[in-house]
């Protein structure tokens, strides 16, 4: 990719915002822990059996590794989102795909890395083959756990994402849930990812933590690298790549806004005390039968004031019939409720407005 590529300035892409929220800052770009080089080693009859037992070790340890990454998801989200991690273990526990695995070793002299490999991406093909979108999500799932697997059998070292030095907006081609759960919170400003879902657990979790994060990008990790700036619009799917000060301006009002507009949806059902104890009853003053309903949304106790004159005025020459009328006060009744609501008489006369017939 040339150099002139990675140089624009104020790339916008387009993807699946899966959970909402701003974020501006530098990109750690991720390469996750399945993308080493895996090759087929044959295996010499007499190693066999320790290439089996190389296996096995390799699962206990991703068991152990898992449990303790699921703790700690308990600890930070509690156990609605740690049970997410309960399929990885139960993969790792189902003794048929050890014994395919081994079956493979056995009969194919194949290296434990190709065997977890091919059987993987098997498996994945055929989730990809269903319909339904969630299971689709569940490919994410086989390669998060083969990928730990053949992390600990190539004895490499992986990135501990639980000791970042400093805020970073994480992109990655997909960001796995034992990632996430491995990640420093307090250093992750949001994600941004080439693949992925709304239905993905990775979604499902970041949601649960507040990050924002855009999905299904295609090629974003292409486009950057580690350190470059980049503005995360999780609300409206948009990535900004290389954004100049112009751009960065107007999503930190954007951020600001939205971050007011927060505040407010959740003080909103709070009890209108002052601090002393007094308590102030607020209430909707409204003009269109329009408003009636959505004064409720905004904490409303009951209205406060509704001017009956902009019923006729919006009829006008004519008048609203009987029925209009009492349809519009059983509507404002029901939205009251025992708060109750103060009508104003309308005060239109014939200095004001002509009727017809009059």
């Amino acid at each position: 990719m040339s150099t002139k590529f990675y140089k624009a300035r104020d790339v916008k892409m387009r993807g699946l915002g899966a959970s909402p929220g701003i974020a501006i800052g530098h990109t750690l770009r991720l390469d996750e822990r399945g993308r080493h080089h895996i090759y087929y080693i044959e295996i010499p009859s007499s190693q066999l059996r320790m290439e089996m037992k190389r296996l096995r070790d390799a699962v206990n340890e991703a068991r152990s590794q898992l449990r303790e990454i699921k703790h700690r998801l308990e600890v930070d989200l509690g156990h609605p989102h740690a049970y997410i991690l309960d399929a990885h273990l139960l993969m790792l526990e189902d003794e048929n795909v050890l014994d395919e695995l081994e079956r493979q070793i056995r009969t194919r002299h194949m290296n434990a890395e190709w065997a977890v490999r091919t059987f993987a991406d098997q498996v994945k093909a055929a989730y990809r083959q269903v319909n339904d979108p969630y299971l689709r999500e569940r490919a994410a799932d086989i390669e998060d756990v083969a990928s730990r697997l053949l992390q600990i059998l190539s004895g490499g070292t992986t990135f501990r994402l639980s000791e970042l030095d400093e805020d970073v907006i994480i992109v990655a081609e997909d960001i796995w849930p034992s990632t996430i759960a491995e990640l420093d919170f307090g250093k992750v400003l949001g994600f941004a990812t080439d693949a992925g879902g709304l239905t993905s657990h990775s979604a499902i979790i970041a949601r649960a933590i507040g990050l924002p994060t855009v999905v299904g990008l295609h090629d974003v990790t292409r486009r950057l690298r580690t350190n470059d700036l980049l503005v995360l619009d999780g609300t409206a799917g948009d990535v900004i790549l290389r954004p100049t000060r112009g751009v960065i301006k107007t999503y930190i009002k954007k951020r600001k806004r939205e971050a007011e507009r927060y505040l407010y949806e959740a003080s909103k059902s709070e009890p209108a005390v002052t601090l002393d104890g007094t308590h102030i009853v607020l209430r909707a003053n409204v003009e269109l039968a329009s408003e009636i309903e959505s004064s409720t949304l905004f904490g409303a106790e009951g209205i406060g004031l509704y001017r009956s004159e902009y019923l006729f005025l919006k009829r006008l020459p004519a008048l609203p019939t009987e029925d209009e009328q009492y349809q519009v006060y059983c509507k404002l009744a029901r939205a009251s409720g025992e708060a109750g609501a103060n009508i104003r008489v309308f005060d239109l006369g014939g200095d004001k407005l002509t009727l017809e017939g009059f």
